[in-house]
């Protein structure tokens, strides 16, 4: 299975080994439910929408959707407001669904493995290393918050990689230089259709 840019997103999500760090118990925890969560109910035989359906309430559930919808739109954040806000996230939320749905139609039993947390400002950084079963291995790092009580993913980072500026970067080649909150919305109405996934290279 070639690694890609969903294999991020897998990380949006059988069950992780893990080593917590003392001072954060439950950060790793809830990477391991996150990545068992998704294993389970989006990964094997199954039509793609209801792969996209779980999917979608995974995203839902674990990510700060808002702060990478936020992110990837930039310095054009202050063109989106109320509405126009809600329907850019919506419509961000619906081609990140699609990109992860179509990354986990190539799950092929990858585990994995947990280890040590650390406070970095308002956020908690876990480690881990996605492990497939020829025993090569990536390292992957979560970003998680507090959010009332409960962990958000707010982003993943791979290798020397970050989510958050791989979905910068994807809007921005999808409507380049002159880009404007409505070109933005065509162009995530357009990779929500015909998702696609950039290689990263790695195991194949």
């Amino acid at each position: 299975m070639p690694r890609r840019l969903l294999l991020i997103l897998l990380l949006l999500m059988p069950s992780g080994v893990w080593a917590e760090g003392p001072a954060h118990p439950g950060a790793a925890h809830f990477v391991g439910e996150l990545f068992g969560r998704v294993v389970a109910e989006a990964t094997g035989p199954m039509p793609q929408p209801r792969r996209a359906e779980q999917v979608g309430r995974l995203l839902t559930e674990f990510a700060d959707l808002d702060h990478l919808g936020g992110f990837a739109l930039g310095r054009l954040g202050g063109e989106a407001r109320g509405g126009r806000r809600r329907e850019y996230q919506a419509l961000f939320a619906g081609t990140l669904t699609a990109l992860v749905a179509l990354g986990l139609e190539r799950y092929d039993g990858e585990r994995l493995a947990l280890g040590r947390s650390s406070q970095q400002g308002e956020d908690v950084l876990v480690e881990s290393e996605l492990v497939w079963p020829g025993g090569q291995r990536v390292r992957l790092a979560w970003r998680l918050r507090n959010d009332g009580g409960r962990y958000r993913v707010r982003d993943v980072g791979i290798e020397n990689l970050q989510l958050s500026f791989l979905l910068r970067d994807m809007l921005t080649a999808a409507v380049g230089e002159r880009a404007d909150l409505d070109k933005i919305m065509t162009a995530l109405r357009r990779l929500a259709a015909e998702p696609s996934l950039p290689a990263l290279g790695g195991p194949q």
